[in-house]
């Protein structure tokens, strides 16, 4: 029998400073380097720099709709309460005369488009991300129930009062006014799914849907048509409720974006911006009252619509 042949080492620990963090890493995990890097893609495990450059691609994209909001919001929230018959149409036409329609339209289109992708990727992002602290915490979840119960409490806790926590000033309604509260997602966010889908259907109705786009000076007859129509289902189903949660959350995450960038932290403040956004979209409500309650018109074009709503089932 042959005895095997031991050399016999000093016990001396091999240092971690003489692999480098590479070696260490694939030494650690199973996953081959390649596929481990596809991983990290698909898993959109992003790196800070890649969170940073995101956010502020997020931030940046919204200057072109932050310019153009004022002027949308005179026309179609303030406007109307003055006068519903003819003044939104001359001043939409006096917008027209200055920003080609067709080029405005495309500017917004893709600001949108970018502030949207970027933000999807930071969300996915950031679920995923606390997908994983989960499972870290279940592990020290007993512990810290025990502590609690125990009636431990190792730092003060103070109320968080951010914008990302309350909103602009937290409320009984959670967005707009009211009394302080948290909320699982922030009210900002929430205003932004709210708003997709109805802005989305607001431009396929106005642009895409019926094969040719509508005049600027149709756009309001358009709109009048809509809310007195005798349909009941067109009326409301195609008008009165998308118009009007796309006036109140297309407002709030307008507004609410302007004060988040703008960085304002002070709460009395952020009160205020709160007021002035609420009368706002009230404004925009009453807008669409007194459209709907002006004189009759007469939309030439209505055929063309009355198709669309037919094939999506609105009558």
């Amino acid at each position: 029998m042959v005895e095997p042949n031991f050399t016999v080492l000093p016990p001396e620990p091999v240092s971690q400073e003489e692999l480098s963090s590479d070696e260490l890493s694939d030494a650690a995990s199973p996953v081959p380097k390649g596929i481990r890097k596809y991983i990290g893609i698909l898993s959109l495990n992003l790196q800070p720099s890649s969170i940073i450059g995101l956010k502020r691609i997020q931030k940046y994209s919204t200057w072109p709709m932050l310019l153009y909001f004022p002027l949308h919001s005179v026309n179609t929230l303030i406007l109307p309460l003055i006068e519903p018959k003819s003044l939104p149409d001359k001043f939409l036409n006096t917008i027209s005369e200055k920003i080609p329609s067709r080029i405005l339209t495309s500017i917004l289109l893709g600001s949108i488009s970018i502030h949207l992708t970027s933000g999807i990727i930071l969300r996915v992002s950031h679920w995923l991300y606390h997908k994983r602290q989960e499972k870290d915490d279940d592990i020290h979840s007993g512990r810290i129930a025990r502590a609690k119960a125990s009636g431990f409490r190792p730092f003060l806790q103070t109320e968080d009062t951010s914008q990302q926590a309350i909103g602009l000033s937290g409320g009984v309604l959670g967005y707009i006014i009211g009394f302080k509260k948290r909320f699982n997602h922030a009210p900002i966010v929430v205003s932004g799914y709210l708003l997709l889908p109805f802005l989305i259907y607001h431009l396929l109705i106005l642009k895409y849907l019926p094969g040719t786009q509508i005049e600027n000076n149709e756009k309001f007859q358009f709109i009048r048509w809509i809310l007195q129509n005798t349909d009941k289902s067109i009326r409301w189903i195609g008008g009165i409720v998308p118009l009007a949660i796309l006036v109140g959350s297309g407002t709030y995450h307008i507004g609410s974006g302007m004060v988040q960038y703008a960085g304002v932290k002070d709460l009395q403040r952020r009160r205020k911006m709160a007021t002035a956004i609420t009368l706002l979209i009230s404004s925009g409500i009453i807008a669409l009252a007194r459209l709907a309650r002006a004189d009759r018109v007469l939309f030439i074009n209505k055929h063309r619509f009355l198709d669309v709503f037919k094939s999506i089932s609105f009558r």
